[in-house]
């Protein structure tokens, strides 16, 4: 039992070590952080090469239009305006609720209106070759979504910590308080539960959210107990 358990737990350690490896080399001169995130959208863990990839992320899963979504796809290759073949990489392909595939490319340079376009060009047509959606986002778009990155930062930490636990008991609960109310805050939701599990019933609403299934004023008000979370016909 103990080589066996120390064998897996080397592979997993070594698989890790490779991710992160990766990541730091495709950093070149660059200093930045990375990061080895936890997605309850995905119910999986990412690496994510720097600052602008993990703000990137947190919208990805605080947007409750997105159903699925794969923060490492396979680097994209396109030929260049001299027919030389180069790799582009995407920093997600999303899946819509609807059904729309979406290839959502970074640009890591503030203002590089020139290297967005250009990338953008190359990425356009096989983008549509593989019937997807091009959707190039600069540093400033995400910046425009500051108070959605600063709730869902804190909210991702909240999910991350229930990952290990079932919500559905807890996400009963709340659908029968949003049925009853229509409206409900954070602060009716925690209490719902006692000291053990008010948490796990704030796990449970925030994930209500990123799924779509309550509408809440997170994009524009700070996450507190008075947080709105609110049934989709309110």
């Amino acid at each position: 039992m103990g080589n066996s358990d120390s064998k897996k737990t080397g592979k997993l350690g070594t698989q890790l070590r490779g991710k992160l490896g990766d990541a730091y080399g495709h950093r070149g001169h660059k200093k930045s952080n990375i990061y080895y995130a936890y997605s309850p959208r995905t119910n999986r863990d990412w690496v994510l090469g720097d600052n602008l990839h993990w703000d990137h992320f947190v919208l990805c899963e605080a947007d409750p239009t997105i159903s699925s979504v794969d923060y490492q796809p396979h680097p994209i290759s396109v030929r260049d305006s001299e027919s030389n073949l180069i790799s582009v990489n995407l920093a997600a392909v999303i899946t819509l609720v609807d059904g729309t595939v979406i290839w959502r490319y970074l640009s890591t340079q503030k203002r590089d209106a020139k290297s967005l376009v250009g990338a953008r060009d190359l990425l356009l047509s096989a983008a549509k070759n593989e019937g997807a959606s091009l959707q190039c986002w600069s540093r400033e778009d995400i910046d425009s979504k500051l108070q959605t990155r600063a709730n869902w930062t804190r909210i991702l930490a909240w999910m991350a910590s229930a990952r290990n636990f079932s919500l559905s008991s807890f996400s009963v609960g709340i659908a029968a308080l949003i049925d009853a109310r229509k409206s409900a805050t954070l602060q009716d939701v925690l209490l719902l539960g006692n000291r053990e599990s008010s948490p796990l019933y704030a796990a449970a609403a925030f994930r209500g959210i990123q799924r779509g299934i309550y509408i809440s004023d997170l994009d524009m008000k700070v996450l507190s107990l008075k947080t709105i979370i609110a049934s989709q016909d309110a």
